[in-house]
């Protein structure tokens, strides 16, 4: 609004009058409703802005008063509009309101509902999205007919008479979509000869096709404005073509509704696979393959993977599973476990060392028969199972055994019979002797002695 306020003269007056013309100024212009025709114009830019009533019909015309007054675009160059409260409207085009000119040679009408009965227009060849709507007038009819005449000879000659019509059938069948009006009608004549032995049938099928004529839009009509609702869709007609770049997101995909066929080669990376999905069930028989394993080390022909993850080497032992000794013996850190006998024919007792750095989890047996042995360790004890003695020496008598079991860094668990906890002998010299007894190493020389 612009009012200019009176001067009176009077200054309480004129400030008065002058702060209500400032408020009244900052007010929003309503809108124009104008009487009889229902559109809703903006007072300052005079653009129709909506309309009062439900239904907008449109026609078409040559010029501004309406000449040529026709429901079809073709070949004019104006289009009218009039809005009622009825699907049906005078057809007189001094109620219509003219817009244009347009160019209607080779392109069709769109419109979109803006919502609140507000409503634009495209003229073009094509909707610019699935939005706009064509507006349909009514085509001129197109009918086609059939006449198919099928004949089957050499019937059983079982009665006599002439050629008449044994049946008459006749069916119609209506179908509206995407802006027609398609009506079949058909009708089927069989009738038989006697005579000539024949029976013929005669189908007569008339298509009959009518664009449909609306004339008007609806308004209140918001389903274009909404989308076009799955109901509306014909199976197949949206192709991948149709589809936007990232329109299809996986909260959109039904459960298990992608198989394994629709997923492109390498299309399933490391990254895309969430931690923790691919559960054991998922996995086929020899899926997993060695490079997978997550573990140290190098997996070979000579390596084993143990529980703690690392490929380790399978150790030999030091001493071979039944071995004789006749001399004190150093079992070492490559011994892995085996059976120690004293030898009958020996008339000393023998000491065994037990190697501080031995793995744990070694075990060993040892039998004495005729004379003692004593067992100690370099570092820690040894835990005579039973009295729960420890002792970091163990004798073992004539006719004795002791099975032995590392089980700590610095404790060995020894149990059996004939055991006495004894003084640690200290270290022997470091004497390994084979079965047979032909060699023969010491500690002192390093040198490997014939016998």
């Amino acid at each position: 609004m612009n009012i200019i306020p009176p001067f009176t003269g009077n200054d309480d007056l004129d400030s008065f009058t002058a702060e209500v013309v400032r408020a009244l100024n900052a007010l929003p212009i309503p809108p124009l409703y104008k009487k009889g025709t229902g559109e809703i114009v903006d007072v300052e830019t005079t653009e129709v802005i909506g309309y009062q009533n439900r239904y907008l019909h449109v026609r078409f015309a040559n010029d501004r008063i309406g000449t040529d007054f026709s429901p079809d675009y073709t070949g004019t160059t104006y289009y009218g509009l009039r809005n009622t409260t009825q699907p049906t409207t005078e057809e007189d085009h001094t109620l219509f309101s003219w817009n244009g000119p347009v160019d209607f040679t080779g392109n069709k009408l769109f419109y979109k509902n803006l919502g609140n009965r507000a409503v634009d227009f495209f003229i073009g060849d094509a909707a610019p999205d699935f939005r706009w709507t064509e507006f349909i007038f009514e085509d001129t009819e197109v009918d086609s007919t059939t006449e198919t005449t099928t004949t089957v000879s050499d019937m059983e000659d079982t009665d006599t008479g002439s050629g008449t019509v044994v049946t008459t059938e006749t069916t119609t069948e209506d179908e509206v979509g995407d802006g027609y009006s398609t009506e079949i009608e058909t009708v089927i004549t069989t009738t038989k000869d006697y005579t000539a032995r024949t029976i013929t049938v005669v189908t007569v099928a008339t298509i009959t096709t009518i664009r449909l004529y609306l004339g008007y839009i609806d308004l209140d009509d918001l389903q274009p404005l909404l989308g076009v609702g799955t109901d509306l869709l014909k199976e197949g007609s949206v192709t991948t073509s149709k589809l936007a770049e990232g329109a299809v997101t996986s909260t959109k995909l039904a459960d298990r509704s992608v198989t394994e066929p629709k997923l492109a080669d390498l299309a399933v990376s490391a990254r895309t696979i969430q931690p923790g999905s691919v559960g054991t069930l998922k996995l086929a028989n020899q899926a997993v393959s060695v490079p997978k394993i997550k573990a140290t080390g190098v997996p070979s022909e000579d390596t084993f993977l143990r529980g703690d993850g690392v490929w380790a080497e399978v150790k030999s032992a030091g001493f071979s599973e039944q071995t004789i000794y006749d001399s004190d013996y150093y079992i070492t850190e490559e011994s892995f476990g085996g059976h120690m006998y004293h030898d009958p024919a020996s008339t000393l007792d023998r000491v065994l060392s037990l190697d501080e750095a031995i793995e744990i989890g070694t075990t060993i047996t040892v039998l004495d028969f005729y004379q003692e042995t004593t067992i100690r360790v370099d570092v820690g004890n040894l835990l005579i199972v039973g009295p729960g003695t420890l002792s970091p020496a163990v004798k073992i008598g004539t006719y004795g055994k002791a099975n032995l079991l590392k089980v700590e860094n610095d404790l060995w668990s020894i149990d059996g019979y004939n055991l006495t906890a004894v003084t640690d002998p200290g270290a022997p010299y470091i004497r390994i002797i084979t079965e047979d007894g032909a060699r023969l190493l010491t500690e002192l020389s390093e040198e490997i002695i014939e016998e």
